[in-house]
């Protein structure tokens, strides 16, 4: 890492020597480092060449050194006297960079910094103290865009001259930006609880116009779009997503989560307090005839019961989804906006083991025996 600072040490026969350096580095491309020596002394010099550097510049007490493109610790072994200087230049470029495991989306690059969506920041206190306040943070702005299926080609990068400000990693603050058009895709939505539906395949049909977006560093946005979808009219169709719900139990008035957040096949289901954690989202995709599957908006994982159990009080887990029928529920009305969940499989309804209403009680299994932690409700 590249920053300014100064630095004390020790070299060769014990000469106390300060290196100090000067620099805007990550947002500008030149780090100064000045050697201050009390007498002539030679020790290495290791420099550090990141990996998204190819052609990197360096001079040595005015002279040039060459240097290969990183990623590697280029090492500069002379006999050092005071005042001499070393000047590396870290050329920047813009880049795109695509994630084909993460369905053709697309991010941007310029130099070391990766770069977000600029989404307009509306700051609501929920708790805390005027001193230490806990803040929410909603979007003003569209942020459910699409860029270019060649987007490098549309890529403006600028920087403000003179110096940094006292936070550059903000909005206001932050003195580079990429400018960019985009179109809008009205099928990536959000929950009522802002949970963001995953990225389906890009580039995704958009017929909306392209508008000018703006692009900063990643570190400068609280809210975060980095891995873009592409868009274009000619693009695969999206599918619409099933919303985001809660769903809340009636005994316990806590809502279905999975036990520590876990990604794991596996995963326990529970109830917990509504925290507005991501694992308390779920989809309910229809299958067809009346059934659908719960889908986590955490760990993109279904439900089901333990080893397809059909016994009561079998605890309830989150599974990849297999295509097989074991994982199918259905919502039964009971009135007043309260429901069982029915299993396919097992014809057993969701409940919550021992009627407990404590945070984490399992989610299990049961025959429906008219009980109120059997009723549920989607938020």
């Amino acid at each position: 890492m590249y920053a300014p600072s100064q630095v004390r040490a020790k070299v060769a026969d014990g000469t106390e020597i300060t290196v100090t350096e000067d620099t805007d580095y990550p947002f500008k491309e030149t780090v100064t480092l000045t050697v201050t020596t009390p007498r002539r002394v030679t020790f290495p010099l290791c420099l550090r060449i990141p990996g998204w550097c190819a052609d990197p510049r360096l001079t040595v007490a005015g002279r040039r050194v060459d240097v290969p493109g990183g990623p590697r610790f280029f090492k500069v072994t002379r006999e050092w006297r005071d005042g001499d200087r070393v000047t590396l230049r870290l050329p920047q470029r813009t880049t795109v960079r695509t994630w084909d495991d993460n369905h053709g989306s697309v991010s941007v690059d310029h130099g070391p910094l990766t770069y977000s969506l600029k989404i307009g920041e509306r700051y609501e206190r929920f708790a805390g103290t005027e001193d230490f306040p806990e803040l929410s943070v909603h979007p003003t702005t569209p942020w459910n865009v699409g860029l270019a299926p060649d987007p490098l080609r549309g890529l403006r990068f600028t920087a403000d001259e003179g110096p940094l400000a006292a936070n550059p990693f903000t909005h206001e603050g932050s003195p580079v930006r990429i400018a960019t058009s985009a179109r809008r895709i009205e099928e990536w939505v959000a929950d009522d609880q802002r949970v963001v539906a995953p990225l389906q395949d890009s580039p995704a049909r958009s017929t909306a116009p392209p508008e000018p977006v703006t692009l900063i560093p990643m570190g400068a946005a609280r809210l975060r779009i980095t891995a873009f979808p592409t868009a274009s009219p000619g693009g695969r169709a999206w599918t619409a997503e099933p919303p985001y719900r809660r769903i809340r139990n009636k005994h316990s008035g806590k809502v279905l989560g999975v036990d520590g957040m876990s990604l794991d096949a596996g995963g326990r289901v529970v109830q917990f307090d509504n925290t507005g954690t991501a694992d308390h989202a779920w989809q309910l995709p229809p299958v067809g005839g009346g059934w659908f599957l719960i889908r986590n908006g955490n760990s993109g994982k279904i439900i089901g019961a333990e080893g397809r159990s059909t016994a009561n009080s079998a605890r309830i887990v989150q599974f990849e989804d297999d295509g097989s029928g074991d994982h199918l529920w259905q919502l039964v009305d009971r009135g007043e906006g309260w429901s069982l969940i029915l299993g396919r499989h097992s014809g057993k309804v969701l409940g919550v083991d021992g009627m407990s209403t404590a945070n984490s009680a399992q989610v299990v299994q049961f025959e429906d025996n008219g009980t109120d932690d059997h009723l549920w409700r989607l938020l």
